[in-house]
């Protein structure tokens, strides 16, 4: 058994949730884990600069999250935002790690990456450190040498890190991980109507309504489960909005449910924006992608390889789904195509060889201690 901490912060659901799915995994395997957020841990002021100030830009307008996101990407700024971060961060993760006696570390977010590897560098960590990457394109604040591992969703993703200088034997296409009934082969419950599964981010919610109000006029019988998560307020808008409609409109508003995996087991096709999870949710379970709604950054990269890929449809303009889910329910093919693609792409996708692959770390670092003693 072994002693495991895994790094994350809530900049944003996806980091925290696959932080979630993966201590999980690790404690099914006997491990002991704890999940730690690095930036409060760390400073009452950074929480408040970086997870304050990430809610507070995308509230506002996802353009400037998106130039500070491309910004970030030139060698300059981000060496000079990656040594501002270690000088909060350094101190605090290397009493963590000692204190923990960690045998390994794992990171689900960008931003302590740099600061893990120039310690294990310097000679101040000596523990293993594996980076999760929980998007298609790596930023360049994951990359550094030193990292022991890195967990991709793809190809592309690897093939990023090493145009940084990532040794490829560092690289592994596991897939993010994702709770386990998204893995499951279950025989789809679909209905012969149409159906689509629509769900909406934190800062979401206008652009849902606005997808809705395009879907709902279509002449097509048609099916519709539209997911709020935890947003009341929004789920109480859109009951009073959509009270009265078309006998050829089905629509379910849920608030937040445990049961995605069925849902899109349900459904012909996903409707939301291109996160990192929710993408290698719908591709595990091989439902095609429609996408109409995205931030500047990392969700505008994960659309474009999606769409490159052949697994979803990017849409700039709303009034276009109407048209756009009329093709797919006359014309299947397409779907077929996407589902086929998926499947593809999710070859090599798993989570036991996640937890295999942070087993191994910790052995070899056992080893070398051995080695060391003798």
């Amino acid at each position: 058994m072994g002693k495991i901490i895994i790094f994350s912060t809530a900049t944003g659901g996806g980091h925290n949730q696959t932080a979630e799915v993966l201590s999980s995994e690790l404690r099914l395997a006997c491990h002991d884990v704890e999940i730690i957020d690095y930036i409060q841990a760390s400073s009452q002021f950074l929480d408040m600069i970086i997870n304050g100030g990430y809610n507070h830009v995308l509230s506002k307008t996802g353009k400037t999250y998106g130039l500070l996101y491309s910004t970030s990407q030139r060698v300059p700024v981000n060496n000079s935002v990656s040594y501002i971060l270690k000088g909060f961060l350094a101190r605090h993760i290397r009493t963590l790690a000692e204190e923990k006696q960690a045998d390994l570390i794992i990171s689900t977010h960008p931003l302590i990456v740099k600061t893990l590897g120039d310690m294990k560098q310097t000679g101040k960590l000596d523990t293993p450190v594996m980076s999760v990457i929980t998007d298609f394109e790596a930023h360049r604040f994951y990359v550094h040498p030193r990292i022991d591992a890195y967990v991709v969703p793809s190809r592309h993703t690897g093939e990023n890190l090493c145009s940084y200088g990532i040794s490829p034997t560092k690289i592994h296409i596991n897939g993010i991980p994702v709770r386990s009934e998204f893995f499951e082969r279950s025989m789809r419950k679909r209905s012969s109507t149409f159906t689509a599964l629509v769900m909406a981010g934190t800062h979401s919610s206008s652009e849902l309504l606005d997808v809705l109000e395009q879907m709902v006029i279509t002449d097509e019988k048609l099916n519709i489960i539209a997911v709020c998560g935890t947003n009341d307020r929004l789920r109480e808008r859109l009951e009073n909005r959509f009270n009265c409609l078309p006998d050829n409109i089905n629509l379910e508003i849920c608030g937040y449910i445990k049961e995605i995996a069925s849902a899109m087991d349900r459904a012909h096709v996903v409707i939301t924006k291109p996160g990192g999870i929710t993408v290698s949710e719908a591709i595990n379970k091989a439902v095609p992608l429609v996408i109409p709604f995205w931030i500047t950054g990392q969700e505008e990269e994960n659309l474009r390889f999606l769409v490159d890929k052949g697994v979803a449809i990017g849409i700039e303009d709303n009034q276009n789904i109407e048209a756009v889910i009329s093709i797919l329910i006359h014309e299947p093919h397409h779907l077929k195509r996407m589902e086929n693609q998926m499947r593809l792409l999710a070859v090599g996708y798993s989570n036991e060889r996640t937890i295999k692959l942070a087993e191994r770390l910790m052995a070899e670092k056992l080893a070398h201690r051995k080695t060391m003693i003798i």
